[in-house]
This record gives structure tokens, C-alpha cells and sequence, in this order.
């Protein structure tokens, strides 16, 4: 049996943004009945030049699968597809561990939207069971992350 042992979620909030708003949209893909009981952890790092960063991240343990099936949920046919066809590049079998980056502008709008670039929410879904590939895209199946 395959289930998710936790979600971390990770976003970095740059100089020019406004944290509250990047904060804004990572609860926005979160169920409503637990966002506000949501731990963020923010750390101040400064960049090359100076310049504020600020790490925001928590990590989801006791209601990780309603999470997932929640970003599931946000997802429209096109991104589980994309999900789906690049499923072996995000998922580390070695670590049981799938791992998404999603824009975080439409995030803040409460959409899911896959984004491979620097600027994202990193999900990192850790799993418990099965590493074999064909049962993690299944059990994804069941949850509807994947088409």
C-alpha cells in the first residue's frame, strides 16, 4: 500500500515581491479548513548583492494526502498530462519522493500550473510504500494527480 508520508513545501520571496502576497499564494494550494493552521517557517538570506531573500517553507505530515488530492483538484486536465509524460524526470525513486515546481503567480490566483523555473513553489511529495515507478503512477492515478 502507497501512501503520502508528508509534503514539504518550499518558495523563495525576492526583494521585489511582496512576502505576504508569495505567502498568500502558497496557502491558496492548501484545503481552506487547514491553511490557517499551517506552520510557515521564513528564514532572511541576502543575495550576491545584498539584496533580501526570504525562504519560506513547512512541511505537511498529518494531513498530507488530503494536500495532495486538494493540488489535485486545482489541476486541469493539461497539467496532469504534463505531470503524467514527465513523471520519470520528477520522481526519485531512490528517495520514494516526487517533486513538482509550480508557478507561483497563478497559485496566487488558486490555480496549479507546472513551472520549471527558479521562481516556483517546490512541492516535495515524500511517499511510503511501493518505489516501484508503475505503482507510484497508479496510486497518483487514484488520487487524480496524474491522467
Amino acid at each position: 500500500m502507497i501512501n503520502v508520508r508528508e509534503i514539504t513545501i518550499l518558495t523563495h520571496c525576492h526583494a521585489t515581491e511582496d512576502c505576504e502576497k508569495v505567502l498568500h499564494a502558497v496557502k491558496n494550494i492548501l484545503p481552506a479548513n487547514i491553511r490557517n493552521n499551517i506552520v510557515f517557517n521564513k528564514q532572511v538570506l541576502h543575495g550576491h548583492y545584498g539584496n533580501p531573500i526570504t525562504i519560506i517553507k513547512t512541511t505537511i505530515t498529518s494531513n498530507a494526502e488530503q494536500v495532495l488530492k486538494h493540488i489535485a483538484n486545482l489541476m486541469d486536465d493539461t497539467e496532469k498530462t504534463i505531470l503524467s509524460v514527465s513523471f520519470d524526470l520528477r520522481y526519485d525513486r531512490r528517495e520514494n519522493k516526487l517533486y513538482l515546481r509550480i508557478s507561483k503567480q497563478k497559485a496566487y490566483g488558486g490555480k496549479i500550473v507546472i513551472h520549471d523555473s527558479d521562481d516556483v513553489i517546490k512541492l516535495i511529495i515524500r511517499l511510503k510504500g511501493s518505489r516501484r515507478p508503475e505503482k507510484i503512477k497508479e496510486f497518483l492515478r487514484e488520487m487524480g494527480l496524474i491522467k
